[in-house]
C-alpha cells in the first residue's frame, strides 16, 4: 500500500524552491481504498548538498522508507569526506519527513566511529527524554532503549558488527537521525 520513487538527480525541495543541483528527492505514494494510487509527501535529505544523489536507491519494508544518497557528504567534526553516501530511514507512523518539526537541540556522537562505546551530546544541560533507535542500513531496527540526555550520555553498543548504522531520537512526534559508524 506504499510506494517509493527515488528522483536523485531532482534539485528543488518539496516547496518547489530552494534549488540544490542534484540534490534529489523521493516521493511516497499510497493506494487509496479506490485503488488509486495518490502522491502523499515529497522527503529531501536533512543536509542536502550539490550532487548528493537523494533517491538513487530507495526501499520499503513494512513501516519504514529507506533512501540512500550515495555521493552525500559527511564532515566528522574536524573533516569534509567527500562522497561517502548516507542513508535515511523513514518511518511511517511518524512524520515522513524528518525537518517537519524543528529540534532545538543539536546533536553529535562523539567518537565516530568508534569501538561501539561512544558518547551522545547536545549543548544544553537540560535533561530531555528521549528513544534512541538504531537501524542498520536494510532499515532493521536492532536495538532500542529510553534515555535522559543531559547533556551527554554514555552508549554501549560494542555487541554489534562493524558498520554503518542510523541512530533515530525521537521525542513525542519530533525524530532526528544521525549518522555512526563501528569499527
Amino acid at each position: 500500500n506504499i510506494a517509493v520513487i527515488g528522483a536523485e538527480m531532482e534539485d528543488e525541495d518539496p516547496a518547489g524552491s530552494n534549488t540544490v543541483s542534484g540534490a534529489g528527492s523521493a516521493y511516497i505514494y499510497e493506494r487509496q481504498p479506490n485503488g488509486v494510487w495518490q502522491e502523499v509527501q515529497k522527503v529531501i535529505g536533512e543536509d542536502r548538498e550539490i550532487d548528493d544523489l537523494f533517491g538513487a536507491a530507495v526501499s520499503v519494508r513494512d513501516d519504514q522508507i529507506a533512501v540512500g544518497a550515495w555521493r552525500a557528504d559527511e564532515f566528522d567534526g574536524q573533516d569534509l569526506n567527500l562522497d561517502v553516501g548516507a542513508a535515511y530511514v523513514f518511518k511511517r507512523n511518524m512524520p515522513l519527513n524528518i525537518n517537519e518539526k524543528p529540534w532545538e537541540h543539536e546533536f553529535q556522537i562523539y567518537p565516530n566511529p568508534s569501538d561501539g562505546l561512544f558518547s551522545l551530546t547536545k549543548q544544553t544541560s537540560e535533561s530531555i527524554p528521549l528513544t534512541l533507535t538504531v537501524f542498520d542500513l536494510l532499515g532493521n531496527e536492532i536495538h532500542e532503549k529510553t534515555i535522559n540526555l543531559d547533556n551527554a550520555i554514555e552508549i554501549d553498543l560494542r555487541e554489534l558488527p562493524a558498520g554503518m548504522y542510523l541512530l533515530m531520537l525521537k521525542k513525542e512526534q519530533s525524530t532526528k537521525v544521525l549518522k555512526w559508524m563501528k569499527f
